[in-house]
């Protein structure tokens, strides 16, 4: 039977009025809003956008993103405004497409960001600086429409991400919002990721001026080609009128800035010499080519007649020689060709045909309707090449009439009704650490009926269909040691099906966090059952722990760096698992919300964690910063905090809730020196234990960009370098050792790349190596004995 879970009594949405959409997007970013208190269930919503930024050079959605600090750091121009004044200012720093650096993928290929970041800025921060700005404008434009009583806590907002991204990009997005002061924490109610090509798709569906006509069981392709990235995802129409997923979307970074690069490529080869003194003055081909450029690249079908690129007479004086001028035709013009236009394209163009052909073949079958959106969607170029290879593949192939809204207005629908999107595909294997009986051959596993520790127990698997409105449920856990106090929760996810009972710290799994269940009564030995669930039907992953006796809850919102040293000290969980069959249960149904035009999923089962930021480390040369939590538990977050020091010689004199772990746990250090000790039934073996132990393997990175530290604490990083995260702050900063150069100190997370499951290091310090073999050898081989954490 489905239950259905009970209701907080206060949230954060209770004053919420406004929706408001924002699409922060490589080249260009905007907002849209709508008003609750104009909604009526016999009317569309009124959707509002924003045309009038400041210096725009045509009526558009949405402004430039760029952003021009001084050199103090400080922002002096944004959006349009960047792009205009950005060569009269010498010496500030000039930022745009800054999105693109939270691919990790082509994070390789991109210029190292300290050439052109303003000193002690990180991407996080320059996102942030943007955001701040559009959240300026978007609120004097409500106070202006609604009055000057609208306040930020009136506005949910809905921020747009690709549905590529990892969860690491994600997160930073999250952490920007919440310096740029949109929400007090990343994990707000009132902050909600919206899928670029869902929120495309609920437009398209409802309120673009030309409606596709999708009949029940029809299936939609969007393709969300943009100015970095190219998103594409296939829905079913459902007889209700809702959407589910079909396959789980893919995408590539190979939107039209891409094809920006390749004729600015080809232009430089072109002026030669000219191009390399221009260099040695900074100064851009941008600012002579981008406007005739755009003009070529928006109007190109597949066929043109030659073109020319006007060089303006400031260059050709200040920057050509009279050879220069014999051989561009007199240093007036630089002839572009059809076949030059088309091998601008082409790299990007194959990428997205390459992606709709995967999508097809992943799908089965022939698909009703494909509709291409974003600002590249837009390109006739593009329209033409994907209906001459895939029209057989698709009944009709169509672009938006609004590329440049459709996003933005979708991602408000989104907030407005956040079940339209009724069932998404799960991307990973889900599921927790924990000891198990195995009792037959599974996995290269000894049978027998003893408990092994440290195995993968899924709750959800790839690909499996989850209902946005549902949560996933497996089995009961127990404590493994009946004087436990604290249960922690491993969470842990692998990219492949039918991973029950794999080693989590063999078998290529990514770390994700822990919640930790206060268990104070003993008595009860391990009869203390504990439920643990999740969301995953919504773009952010969200996991509850609730312990069965008191029914106390616990959860947490996936963070990509938390930290690790848990890891690094304890191989294996510290509770047992007792087998059931897996559970649908659901959250609360579409018709039955009070707030059906909200986006309410996090209205409950919410316990806020704190900042934790660089600044919170006392022995870090910063003050301390910190927020409190949620009423009940100030206090212990308080107590953390104070009792949180350098990670070089850490002590421990209290409870610490890691950044990104989510774990609530009991601030008395009574309780957390229970849960650090052994029992006594091997207090007498505890050093015994404590060398046989065996060190887990655990996630690196590689470094993408070079970086000399700043600051005294700070490491040196070299591209190539392979470095691990013991610790990360939600500021965008880590501490780590490089196991290439054997340092150990502060670094920024947007210069690292993570490496595959099957790249990873196992972290031991050369002198305890020796050591760490042989008191392996004579390790017990059940492992039943398991250090807690």
């Amino acid at each position: 039977m489905l239950k259905k879970s009970s209701q907080s009594k206060s949230s954060e949405l209770d004053s919420v009025f406004i929706v408001a959409g924002i699409d922060f997007g490589t080249t260009c970013s905007g907002f849209a809003f709508a008003n609750k208190k104009d909604l009526d269930k016999t009317t569309t919503p009124i959707l509002n956008d924003y045309i009038n930024w400041r210096d725009q050079p045509f009526p558009f959605p949405k402004t430039s993103t760029s952003i021009l600090y001084d050199q103090e750091g400080n922002v002096k121009k944004w959006g349009w405004s960047a792009d205009k004044y950005k060569s009269s200012h010498s010496g500030d720093y000039y930022v745009n497409k800054i999105k693109l650096y939270l691919d990790e993928e082509l994070l390789p290929t991109l210029p190292n960001p300290r050439k052109f970041l303003p000193p002690g800025k990180i991407v996080v921060d320059v996102i942030a600086d943007y955001l701040k700005k559009l959240l300026e404008v978007l609120m004097d434009e409500l106070r202006e429409k609604y009055g000057n009583d609208v306040s930020i806590e009136n506005i949910l907002f809905c921020l747009t991400v690709p549905a590529m991204w990892s969860d690491r990009a994600k997160h930073s997005m999250r952490v920007a919002a919440e310096k740029a002061g949109m929400v007090q924490s990343r994990y707000s109610q009132r902050l909600i990721l919206v899928l670029e090509p869902e929120a495309a798709a609920y437009y398209i569906m409802n309120y673009s001026p030309r409606k596709i006509g999708l009949e029940p069981n029809d299936r939609l392709m969007v393709v969300d080609a943009g100015g970095g990235t190219a998103d594409l995802i296939v829905h079913r129409l459902k007889r209700s009128g809702n959407l589910e997923e079909v396959c789980r979307g893919s995408g590539e970074s190979c939107g039209s800035t891409f094809v920006d690069d390749e004729m600015y490529s080809w232009l430089k080869k072109k002026l030669g010499p000219v191009w390399k003194r221009m260099e040695k003055d900074n100064v851009s081909l941008m600012e002579y080519f981008n406007e005739p450029w755009q003009k070529i690249k928006l109007s190109f079908r597949g066929d043109m007649d030659d073109d020319s690129f006007d060089i303006p007479a400031k260059l050709s004086n200040t920057y050509m020689t009279s050879e220069d001028r014999a051989r561009l035709n007199g240093g007036d013009e630089i002839v572009i060709t059809e076949s030059d236009v088309r091998s601008f394209f082409h790299n990007s163009v194959v990428k997205i045909k390459k992606l709709i052909r995967d999508l097809l073949d992943e799908c089965g079958g022939k698909i009703e309707k494909c509709i291409l959106v974003g600002g590249f969607g837009s390109s006739q170029y593009l329209l033409n090449c994907i209906k001459k290879d895939f029209g057989s593949c698709f009944d009709q192939i169509l672009r938006t009439e609004e590329p440049g809204s459709a996003i933005l207005k979708g991602a408000v629908l989104c907030g407005l009704d956040p079940f339209f999107i009724q069932a998404r595909r799960c991307a990973l294997s889900y599921g927790i650490e924990a000891i198990a009986k195995v009792s037959s051959w599974k996995l290269g596993i000894i049978p027998s009926k003893k408990k092994k520790p440290g195995l993968f127990i899924p709750i959800a698997e790839k690909g499996e269909l989850i209902e946005a409105s549902q949560y996933k449920e497996k089995g009961i856990f127990r404590p493994a040691k009946p004087n436990q106090t604290v249960l922690p929760i491993k969470i842990y996810s692998i990219n492949e099906r039918k991973a029950e009972f794999k080693r989590v710290h063999k078998d290529g799994f990514s770390y994700h966090g822990k919640i930790c269940v206060n268990m104070p009564d003993v008595g009860r030995g391990i009869d203390r059952p504990v439920m643990v669930r999740m969301y995953l039907g919504q773009p952010d992953i969200k996991v509850v722990a609730i312990n069965v006796n008191t029914g106390e809850e616990y959860s947490t919102t996936f963070n990509p760096f938390a930290s690790l040293e848990d890891l690094q000290n304890n191989g294996s969980s510290q509770y047992n698992y007792s087998s059931s069959d897996s559970m649908d249960r659901t959250l609360i149904s579409r018709s039955s919300h009070p707030n059906l035009h909200m986006a309410s999923l996090r209205t409950e089962l919410t316990q806020e964690k704190s900042l934790y930021t660089r600044a919170s480390q006392p022995n870090l040369r910063h003050i301390s910063q910190m927020s409190q939590g949620d009423s009940g538990y100030g206090n212990s977050i308080a107590s953390n905090r104070n009792s949180r020091s350098n990670k070089v010689g850490m002590t421990r004199s209290g409870v610490t809730s890691y950044p990104g772990s989510g774990a609530l746990v009991n601030n008395r250090s009574s309780d957390y020196q229970n849960q650090m000790l052994p029992s006594k039934r091997y207090s007498q073996q505890s050093n015994k234990s404590r060398s046989r132990h065996k060190e887990p393997e655990i996630t690196c990175y590689k470094v993408a960009h070079k970086y000399e530290p700043q600051k005294a604490d700070e490491m040196r990083l070299h591209v190539g370098d392979i470095v691990t995260v013991d610790q990360s702050w939600d500021d965008g900063w880590a501490y780590g050792k490089n196991l290439s150069s054997k340092d150990q100190g502060i670094f920024p997370l947007d210069y690292l790349i993570k490496l595959p499951p099957t790249s990873n290091y196992h972290y031991h310090h050369h002198s305890q190596n020796n050591s760490i073999q042989n008191n392996m050898n004579s390790a017990n081989p059940n492992g039943s004995y398991i250090q807690s954490c």
